[in-house]
Parts: C-alpha cells; structure tokens; sequence
C-alpha cells in the first residue's frame, strides 16, 4: 500500500491504468446541496488565491481535496474507488462542464484526456443507478431535468462554470493546483480495512500520516525528511497530530482546527514551516510533554538546571494536562532559546494560571492564546535595551514575561476568588485540590518530591456518634445531618498526602487512636505533625483552619 500527494490531473488520469470504477456494492450519488456548495466555496477562495499568487510571480499554493483510496486491478487496468468516489464523481461532473467551456485547445484537450480512455469511453464508471444521469453530464451543455442528487449536483455546477470569467485558467488552476492524498491497495483486503478506518467504524487513519505523505514527497531536505519523520515525529504516537495543529497554530498566528490541519500544513510548507521547524518544535513538544522530569538536562550538551520549584511546576502542567499554551511554547522558545520554556519564571507563571484556572473548573482554549500572543513579538528591541546582546536578551525575556503575566492575569481567578474557591474544594470531583495537596505536603516535608501517595480523610468517611459530635452535625434532637457531614469531611482542609503503602487500620477510630497511629508509622509526613499539636482536637472548626491556612499558602505560592 501506497500513499501520494498528487494533482487533480495526475490522481484521475493515473498512467497505471485505463479506467476508474467505482464498485456496484457502493451507494449511488449522495451529495447535497451542503456538500458541493461548501466545494464550490472553498474552490473559489483557492481560485482567487492562486491568481494573486500568479500576480505576484510567487509559487500558488496547493489547495488540498481529502485522502482518496484505489484498490488496483491489474487484470482489467482498473483503479476500484473504495474511498472517495462522492468526491471523484463530482470532480468529472466539474470537468466535464468545465471541458464545454474551454477555448484553449490544449486546455481542453488535457481536460479530455482526463475524462475519457482514447478520447472515446467515460475514464469513470459510475453506479448503474447513476449512468443515465452521468451520460447525458457527458453528451450535453443543457440543464438536466430530474429529482435525482446527481441531477441537482449537476445543475448546480454547469451554473457556476458558466458564470466564470475566465474557465481555461480555473481549468488550470483546477488540474494542477488542487490536491488529493492518494492511497493505492494491492487488493481488496487492505483495501477495505483502510475504508473502515476511514469511515469512523475502525482504527482511524491518523491525520498525521496524510501530512507525512504530503512533506516527505515535497521535501526541502531531500530524503532527511523521512528519517526526520520517523525520529521526531512517530515517536509522539497518538500525540503527533496534537503536535502538528499547535505548529500550524504557532506559525500560521492563527487557531487551526483538525479538519483544516492538512490544508494549513500545504499552504505553509515548505516557506513558512520547514522540515527544520518540524522537527525542532518536535523536541520542543516532546521534552515538555512526555521527557521525564529528572532526564530533560540529559538532552542539552551544555547543561540545563531546572529548579526545585520550576520541575514542581512542570508536574503541575503535566498532571493538569492542559497543554492550550503549547503554540506559547514554540513562539518563546524561538525568541529565547530552547532552555528558556524550562525558566522556573515562565513555568511557575504557566502553571499558576492552569492550577487557577482548574481550580474555577473554567477552561481556557487553544485559541485564546494564538489570539493573545500570535501579534506580539518577544524578540524585538527597545529603545532604551543594552547593547550588550546577553543584557539585552534578559531584558526582553523580562518584558515577555511581564506581557504574557498580564495577559494571563486578566483571564484567571483574581487572588481573593482564587483563595476561596481553594478553601473550599474537596475531595469529589476536584482533581487540582489534589494537586494543591500534595504541592502543599512536599513543602511541609522540606520539599520533598512525592510522585506516589493517597489521601487520607482524618475525620473519617464513615461517621461515628463521637465524630459527628465533633463536626457539630447533630441537632438538638439529635438528628444527624449527613450532608453536612459528608462536606466537612470531604473538605480540603480535611485530606492529607500520606504513604500509599501505609495500612491504615483505625479509619473510624476517635482522636486519640487516630493521632497515635499517624505518629507512629507516618512520622515524616505532616499528619503527624498536625495531629501532635495539643491544640488540635480535629474538629470542624481545626479542619476549617486548616483549609483557610492551605488557600492563604497556594494564593502566595501561585500568585500570578
């Protein structure tokens, strides 16, 4: 099996074999008027793009149709359309109208040699159901008349070749300057499971390796390309396409979706983004993302330090997983070196905003901050800047970073709301109070990193007569409010960090029993402490405390 870019020109008129069917169990013409107008747009957009291009004496771009799938039959020289047979009809619908119009006679004979096998028989072979409607496309100008989508597909497109100006150069435009992602099967098995993949049904066909295909056979390295593409790039895995949209995101200074990543990817390569770009943005992404922490030096000949606070922000990153910035990353790493995302300052800053923002449960976007950064340039000098470049570069790092905090600033939790919606997480539904536990532990324990633990609720789950009298959830008839209870205890200011290993055997016991066993067996760790304090009895008025004290420390410690 086979994957190619390849012109309009080259995928329907392949000198592999005579003719093009698509197979009698396909489904006849589907496409509505949603489908072919949304075509027909984007063709005219790419249209007009390709004329400003040729004003300009530049290179046009390529304007890219979907990935289309052929299973060869070598016996009859046919290619079976086993994927993209809506898209390939409408195409020779297009062409075979387009053909009417064309006055340049080489124009129109390349476009005839495109549509038929020895100037005679139609290169297509539509379904049974759809072959009357198709011969009359073939044999007639006129307006067709019938109910059927290929009637009204047809009807639509001789209406809008006949409104073009100048038909032999969108003809051209059209033959050369659009694309398909080609995919020859040797036979119908592979075939079919790539159809399914596809088709939603099975394993997706990555968007990254439609990319592969497109960069590694226009590459501006030569063959480097693939041996980039099989270091750098598959390695990411399931992540190689999260990588390519913030590249597109970063370089293209605008949000990206999916569905247009590979038609970003043929505008941009190789001018804008380089086989270079890809591949040392890869490590970028990949250092930041997936490196463990403690082997990130490890990649830089020269040394890198991260410090104690910037690897904690790291984790926080990572842990949190919300990895909108990455496009941020690319952009300052460009204007201040790869060490630079690794600066505690920019981390802590990064991470300060993420654990805020989870924490309010408010969610940023990826396009947010292509729209806050894509304008602003971290490497431009200032009046005023030393002319020494080291100082120079410390004082426009500085600058970026006193820009990217403000902007950041404006978006997140100020420090009040910050606090109380810290103090007043728990243990349900809330992940970053987690977080904010264990960075808060490592800190009571000298700054210990702690990779592995459990939580432990010092007032227990499950209540008892003696610790609902110490949440004061019994009234005065001696009712037991539960849901109050279950709040208390479930409370931030209630959860420790302990060792995962510990067996802990006295869940429910009173005080007393509880604080001895957590001397005992968990003497490094700050239940201990806490609990060795005479002036704790670990009722709700301690566990409230407690949590005001865990907010006041992670506003200060993640202040933005």
């Amino acid at each position: 099996m086979k994957a190619d870019a390849l012109s309009l020109a080259a995928t329907l008129n392949s000198s592999e074999v005579d003719v093009y069917t698509i197979p009698q169990y396909q489904r006849p013409y589907t496409w509505n008027t949603e489908n072919y107008e949304v075509l027909w747009e984007d063709l005219s957009d790419a249209y007009a793009e390709y004329l400003k291009a040729l004003e300009e004496n530049r290179t046009p771009d390529y304007y890219f149709l979907g990935p289309v799938v052929f299973v060869k039959n070598s016996l009859k020289r046919s290619f079976d359309i086993i994927d993209g047979q809506q898209r390939s009809t409408t195409f020779h619908v297009i062409l075979w109208y387009l053909y009417k119009r064309l006055t340049d006679e080489t124009e129109k004979a390349r476009i005839h040699q495109i549509l038929t096998f020895l100037g005679k028989e139609a290169k297509l072979k539509v379904s049974a159901k759809d072959a009357p409607v198709y011969l009359k496309i073939m044999q007639s100008a006129d307006a067709l008349e019938g109910n059927s989508q290929m009637v009204e597909s047809a009807n639509y497109f001789r209406s809008k070749i006949n409104e073009l100006l100048s038909p032999d150069s969108f003809s051209a435009f059209l033959r050369e300057y659009t694309q398909f992602i080609v995919i020859v099967a040797d036979d119908y098995g592979k075939a079919w499971d790539l159809f399914i993949g596809l088709n939603g049904k099975g394993e997706p066909l990555n968007p990254t390796d439609l990319v592969k295909a497109y960069v590694c056979g226009r590459s501006d390295i030569g063959e480097q390309a693939g041996q980039i593409w099989e270091e750098k790039i598959l390695p990411l895995k399931a992540d190689s396409t999260a990588y390519l949209l913030f590249l597109a995101r970063y370089k293209a200074k605008k949000f990206v979706t999916e569905n247009a990543l590979f038609k970003e990817i043929t505008k941009l390569y190789p001018t804008t983004i380089t086989t270079l770009d890809i591949s040392e943005n890869s490590e970028i992404f990949h250092w930041f993302w997936h490196v463990d922490i403690d082997g990130i030096p490890k990649h830089f000949s020269d040394g890198l330090n991260i410090t104690s606070d910037g690897r904690k922000a790291l984790r926080v990153l990572r842990d949190l997983g919300r990895r909108d910035f990455s496009s941020l990353l690319f952009q300052y790493a460009a204007a201040f070196g790869k060490k630079s995302i690794f600066d505690e300052a920019f981390l802590r800053m990064l991470a300060s905003y993420q654990i805020r923002m989870a924490i309010s449960r408010k969610r940023s976007r990826e396009r947010k901050f292509v729209g806050w950064f894509s304008s602003i340039d971290f490497s431009r000098s200032e009046d005023g800047d030393p002319v020494d470049e080291n100082e120079a570069q410390k004082i426009r790092k500085c600058r970026a970073n006193t820009i990217i905090a403000r902007i950041l600033r404006a978006d997140a939790p100020d420090d009040a709301t910050f606090e109380t919606l810290v103090k007043i997480s728990g243990y349900h539904g809330n992940y970053p109070a987690r977080i904010i536990l264990r960075h808060h532990e490592e800190g009571e324990r000298g700054n210990r990193t702690i990779l592995d633990y459990q939580l432990e609720h010092l007032m227990p789950q499950t209540g008892t007569d003696y610790w609902y009298a110490e949440a004061a959830v019994i009234d005065e008839n001696g009712e037991i409010d539960t849901n109050a209870y279950n709040n208390i205890v479930n409370n931030i200011g209630n959860l420790f960090v302990i060792d995962p290993t510990t067996n802990n055997e006295v869940k429910n016991f009173d005080y007393g029993v509880k604080k001895s066993f957590y001397q005992e067996h968990l003497k490094d760790w700050s239940i201990a402490r806490i609990t060795a304090d005479p002036r704790n009895n670990w009722r709700r008025t301690d566990i409230e405390d407690r949590a005001g004290e865990i907010a006041y420390w992670a506003k200060e410690y993640w202040s933005l």
